[in-house]
């Protein structure tokens, strides 16, 4: 089994003078500082001979002292909870690093988003375009005029690799159109754009644009206290607010290595479980509905509600729970309601035999999704992928099992896994995980009952060093990064969402699909995206001809080809 110490030495031979420093920090974390310079050579070992994962790419403003990158990677298969943190300096007047994407793909958002925040530029990326701004920034900004959207006419003060590159039809079709979905619709606050190069019914390719409702979060971090920053990493994302507080509580907690009481670590995992339940009831219910199945759709709302209600009878709200403070919990279960809460899981257990056993028989569900969108365990593993997306392609990681946190090291649960990789298997694993969470509340309140004792540590002050934590979110694997200068103020925070993983697999598994399956392979991931435009635009590849149709011409062009 890998340790730390084996991990150390071998990069440390490997470098030379190149490896500056080293230390170690909570949970089996090892940080690494090396030169710039041979940042490509670490990682190539890492991923190569050790089999790590890239978990996370950020960086830092250190003002004067210049920038700091770090790369935060996971050895799944070694000590429990090992990783391996490698940073590097650069200077301000020549912030230049090699870029990882050479190595792996799961590099290219992330290198991309810390570009466009910092200002660092990553040789031989191979398309280093905006992540967040739009596209021709600062040439020009977004416009309405349709001929500039879709890059028609470019500026010639857009920067090299900084536009949008317009998706061209093969050589085989002699009409190819371009499908816009997105980026705004009304019933949905989070937005992407996707624009799918179809050949008639055929997706050809598909390229992607994120960062419409970015609002600064891991900014206003920086200028706020650690505890008011609880309330703020709850409002990443509502549906999945306790694994957020929990991911960025344990983060704290780690940079003074404080222990949480264990009633505090049972209701943490209880509270993260009813999460995980509501949030695999609702992308149950959207992901039958965009195949048009309104009965299931409604049933695994049903359902959701008996969790809702739990959660509501526990904190007094159903989105924004707030049971997590740095060193514990703000709010005791009551063992006056534990026999209603168990009622509520009784009654969940006998509603849900009926939906599970609706999806896993009925025949138009399996003909919408199986084999329908495929991502392989190759794809998966490079792309960096995680959480019900990698396992449903037989990548068997689990933040729960592989580095525990709160009580996941005591509470059994089986790691759901499927190697088909199809829009199928992610419901299959979905189902699984219900069944699993199930056994894990019912595993917590049994405890709960029987282990007394105080919520909370008192926190006071913090130390100064860095902490890399994560959990394992609904969607898969959550990460925090925080910096702490010694006040009550973080240095910086850096997250990085399961969501910004996943999303990277999207045009790998839209490729060869049907313009049909395009609604249920972009939602199989379980993201908050907008849903389809109204608007098609064809390009005639002889004349080299753009021009808008409606839906009703598309058909007769289809019908032709």
């Amino acid at each position: 089994m890998t340790t730390a110490t084996e991990i150390e030495s071998t990069l440390r031979a490997a470098l030379g003078s190149d490896f500056i420093e080293s230390y170690r920090g909570a949970d089996n974390r090892c940080f690494i500082r090396i030169n710039r310079n041979r940042i490509r050579d670490i990682c190539r070992i890492l991923l190569t001979d050790f089999q790590a994962r890239l978990c996370q790419l950020s960086g830092m403003d250190l003002g004067l002292e210049g920038l700091d990158l770090f790369y935060s990677f996971s050895l799944d298969h070694g000590e429990k909870g090992l990783h391996v943190v490698v940073k590097a300096n650069l200077p301000r007047e020549d912030p230049k690093i090699d870029s990882l994407t050479l190595l792996t793909e799961s590099a290219n958002f992330p290198e991309r988003e810390t570009a466009e925040l910092l200002g660092i530029q990553f040789l031989d990326h191979p398309n280093l375009k905006h992540f967040m701004l739009p596209y021709e920034w600062p040439a020009k900004m977004e416009s309405s005029s349709r001929t500039e959207i879709f890059g028609e006419e470019k500026s010639s003060e857009v920067q090299q690799g900084t536009a949008w590159v317009p998706l061209r039809p093969s050589k085989e079709s002699m009409l190819a159109s371009v499908i816009p979905i997105g980026p705004y619709h009304p019933a949905l606050i989070e937005t992407a754009f996707f624009k799918l190069q179809v050949d008639g019914e055929k997706i050809l390719n598909a390229d992607m644009k994120f960062g419409f409702n970015h609002r600064g979060i891991m900014r206003l971090m920086q200028n706020r206290s650690y505890w008011r920053d609880i309330y703020l990493a709850e409002r990443v994302c509502g549906i999945c607010s306790q694994a957020h507080s929990t991911a960025f509580c344990r983060t704290a907690e780690m940079i003074n290595k404080i222990d949480i009481p264990d009633r505090a670590r049972y209701i943490r995992t209880f509270m993260c479980e009813l999460e995980r339940l509501q949030s695999h009831l609702l992308w149950l219910g959207v992901a039958m509905d965009l195949i048009g199945f309104q009965t299931l759709f409604m049933l695994s709302w049903k359902d959701r509600e008996i969790v809702m209600d739990c959660q509501e009878m526990i904190s007094g709200a159903r989105v924004h729970k707030a049971m997590n403070t740095i060193g514990g919990a703000r709010r005791d279960i009551a063992k006056e309601i534990i026999p209603k809460i168990e009622t509520k899981i009784t009654e969940l257990k006998k509603s849900l035999v009926t939906t599970i056993n609706t999806v896993a028989n009925d025949s138009i569900i399996k003909a919408r999704t199986k084999d329908v969108g495929l991502l392989t365990k190759k794809d998966a593993i490079n792309l960096g992928v995680v959480g019900p997306t990698a396992r449903a392609s037989g990548v068997d990681i689990d933040v729960r099992r592989d580095d525990p946190y709160a009580a996941y090291g005591e509470v059994p649960f089986k790691v759901i896994t499927r190697s088909e990789g199809d829009v199928l298997a992610k419901v299959e694993v979905r189902l699984g995980e219900i069944e699993e969470a199930l056994g894990i509340c019912e595993h917590c309140i049994d405890v709960l009952q029987n282990v007394g004792g105080p919520l909370s540590t008192e926190v006071s002050e913090f130390a100064e060093g860095d902490a890399f934590g994560k959990v394992e979110a609904l969607r898969g694997e959550l990460v925090y990064y925080i910096s702490s200068n010694g006040t009550n103020v973080p240095e910086a925070v850096r997250m990085r969402t399961p969501s910004f993983n996943n999303n990277a697999s999207i045009p790998y598994m839209l490729r060869e699909q049907t313009i049909a399956d395009a609604p249920i392979i972009i939602g199989s991931i379980d993201p908050c995206f907008s849903c389809t435009d109204r608007l098609v635009e064809l390009e005639d590849v002889k004349t080299h001809r753009r021009y808008t149709a409606t839906l009703k011409q598309l058909g007769k062009k289809c019908k032709r080809l």
